[in-house]
């Protein structure tokens, strides 16, 4: 009986640990999981005007400079050949090479930007001073407290982008949850008190299930973060190598599905944002009456805000690698009927003919 009772404290006081452990480390999620999934920066070249950059730079650099090679041998040999429309095509591919990392750092800037506007319009980009300036403290606190997504805290916190996610993430993740109104509810040992046993068991496995699915999600949002950045450095770190595979007919396809997937990379925190806002409205509108309901909506915000974005990139990436090749070939249509109208096209050398 003695080894019994022993082994069933032991059992009840690693219980009690681990309980304890999945909720301390849920709580520390709620407060730094609005990190993982707000983007404030996409992998960049950090180019600068003198032409320098950061390491991604330097390997684009220096794959760069084996791909201006190629094109120029390959400019060569269309103009021996006489192939003025191929010049053009191979000419207009270098261009591209030397203005990709100024273009590609302006348009993260502004996407990210972007993002963070329409999580929070009155966001001024300054973390220290997030409000209007022309704001008084007065109207700040009004402000914030009046926000139906404020759950407490620095009332100036309603101006920065993070507002709306840490809304949602108290109702996916707080300890004793949040009303639809956005007010705190009763205090979790005064429930348990006046409630009885039933109401602590009620409570200890809300608490433990949605600590378990609060660290699931951060899980999954480090995992999609990191591997959509490091496919995001790849895809712009060899840029140049997409390029050169465009000119080979047998890895046309391959190098398309990176280079559609550019543009699509840059409407991830669009998308994002949109989701995230949509939903933190939702559930703020109070439409559902009940605490499970809130918070299984406010869980659903997070799972498609981590994940819908990065699925939708095939998607994207497909319909405008559609409306690029149009684009191309319209283009190339357009060349090749200004040559023939002209006569300025010259007639291939023999040495030259594909047969």
């Amino acid at each position: 009986m003695v080894l019994v009772a022993i082994d069933g404290a032991v059992l009840i006081t690693v219980m009690v640990l681990v309980f304890a452990g999945v909720v301390g480390l849920s709580n520390i999620m709620v407060e730094n999981l609005d990190d993982l999934i707000i983007q404030y920066s996409m992998p960049n070249f950090e180019y600068s005007n003198i032409g320098q950059g950061n390491t991604l730079f330097d390997v684009y650099s220096q794959l760069r400079w084996i791909a201006v090679i190629v094109l120029f041998c390959g400019v060569l040999f269309c103009i021996a050949c006489g192939l003025l429309s191929s010049v053009y095509r191979l000419v207009l591919f270098c261009v591209i090479l030397f203005v990709f990392p100024p273009i590609w750092d302006a348009s993260t800037q502004a996407v990210v930007m972007g993002g963070l506007w329409i999580l929070n319009p009155l966001y001024t980009f300054d973390q220290k001073n997030p409000c209007p300036t022309h704001w008084s403290p007065d109207d700040i606190i009004q402000y914030g407290v009046q926000s139906p997504y404020y759950t407490g805290g620095n009332p100036s916190d309603a101006c920065k982008p993070s507002h709306r996610v840490s809304y949602i993430l108290q109702q996916a993740g707080g300890l004793t949850g949040i009303k639809p109104d956005g007010t705190s509810a009763l205090n979790f040992f005064n429930t348990i008190i006046n409630n009885g046993v039933d109401a602590w068991f009620v409570n200890i496995f809300g608490v433990v299930v949605k600590a378990v699915m609060l660290l699931n999600l951060a899980l999954m949002a480090v995992v999609v973060g990191v591997v959509l950045d490091m496919f995001t450095g790849v895809v712009i770190g060899a840029f140049p190598i997409w390029i050169i595979l465009y000119l080979i007919p047998r890895f046309r396809r391959v190098s398309i599905l990176f280079l559609s997937s550019v543009p699509s990379i840059l409407l991830i925190p669009i998308f994002s944002s949109i989701i995230l806002v949509t939903g933190s409205s939702v559930v703020a509108s109070g439409i559902y009456d009940d605490l499970f309901g809130v918070w299984l909506s406010a869980v659903s915000v997070l799972f498609f805000a981590a994940v819908i974005p990065v699925f939708l990139v095939p998607v994207i990436g497909s319909v405008i690698s559609y409306i690029t090749g149009a684009i191309v070939q319209g283009i190339t249509i357009i060349i090749q009927n200004a040559l023939k109208m002209y006569g300025s096209a010259k007639p291939a050398n023999d040495r030259c003919d594909p047969a």
